[in-house]
């Protein structure tokens, strides 16, 4: 089972979750205030080459983008 990242459209926590193939959207809730309206993120991933750690956002400040100051980030 793949491991999703999620914001909830509610209350803006963002949290993890291991999701079936035949898992609606809608079954997912919030692990915070309960609500089943999640968002899923984009997710950054790290893998190891060589001895060297390389991560799709090593040089953002956001995994979700490469501005680091859209709407969604929250640095």
């Amino acid at each position: 089972m793949p491991i999703y990242e999620f914001e909830c459209r509610e209350c803006r926590h963002h949290f993890d979750e291991l999701v079936r193939a035949s898992v609606n959207l809608q079954d997912i809730v919030c692990p915070q205030c309960g609500t089943n309206e999640p968002k899923k993120r984009m997710s950054a991933f790290g893998f190891s080459s060589g001895g060297k750690t390389v991560s799709s956002a090593a040089s953002s400040a956001c995994g979700s983008c490469h501005s680091g100051n859209c709407s969604t980030c929250r640095h």
